[in-house]
């Protein structure tokens, strides 16, 4: 008798299954370790100069940004805020974050603009970050 494909496969469902939980299990193993190093920097979790290292590091592997000099950037970029918080920083973090795209297992790199920081946008962050800083 000739193969009718796909149907000739004697799958029970009992190897259905497992095979489903094997794909889940990668899965999760593959989005929970995907740049774990820059969102702890883009939360302050290292030094600020551990985290501006590493956020750096990470915009230069942009074909974007692979001719960037955070030294002048951050000097030039911070006149254009109104408040000191932004002002005053050195942190790359201060202006800019990432968030986390699931889908494609990525993040999606974001800035704090000064139009939206003077509209009051990011009042929870900027709490939250002086009262860090008082510590």
């Amino acid at each position: 008798m000739p193969s009718t494909g796909f149907y000739d496969l004697k799958f029970s469902y009992l190897s259905l299954t497992r095979l489903c939980k094997l794909f889940l299990f990668f899965t999760l193993v593959f989005c929970g370790c995907s740049s774990l190093k820059v969102e702890k920097a883009f939360n302050g979790d290292f030094s600020r100069a551990k985290n501006n290292k590493v956020i750096n590091d990470y915009c230069l592997n942009c074909h974007v940004h692979r001719d960037f000099q955070a030294e002048t950037h951050i000097l030039k970029k911070r006149k254009s805020y109104k408040k000191n918080f932004y002002r005053k920083t050195s942190d790359c973090r201060t202006c800019h974050y990432v968030e986390k795209v699931w889908a494609r297992n990525d993040l999606k790199r974001k800035t704090r603009y000064p139009s939206l920081v003077n509209k009051g946008f990011f009042l929870d962050f900027e709490n939250k970050e002086i009262k860090r800083k008082k510590k």
